[in-house]
């Protein structure tokens, strides 16, 4: 094949491809590992307004966090957590 057509294909497929963000991956690697129904059992108090899912998120975004301190860490966290989980962080603390 010659060089011009390699090059005409090989842009034609990076057009073609979709295009996905790290943040878009981790999403869908943390979807696909947790769902909802892997804590159907746990009794929840009544005025809470996490999940079991959403707080293994925020911990394991906290634990692969490399911010220094605990308290940046968990703060780095929880900004990634609420946008793995499209949230925005004014509706979080209203929950």
């Amino acid at each position: 094949m010659s060089r011009k057509k390699q090059t005409a294909t090989s842009v034609d497929a990076k057009k073609k491809s979709p295009k996905f963000t790290h943040g878009d991956l981790l999403r869908k690697a943390l979807t696909w590992l947790l769902n909802d129904r892997m804590f159907a059992d746990i009794k929840l108090h009544g005025n809470i307004s996490w999940t079991p899912k959403h707080l293994v998120i925020l911990a394991i975004l906290w634990v692969w966090s490399d911010k220094r301190t605990l308290s940046r860490a968990f703060e780095h966290a929880r900004r990634l957590s609420l946008g793995c989980l499209a949230m925005s962080p004014s509706k979080a603390s209203r929950e």
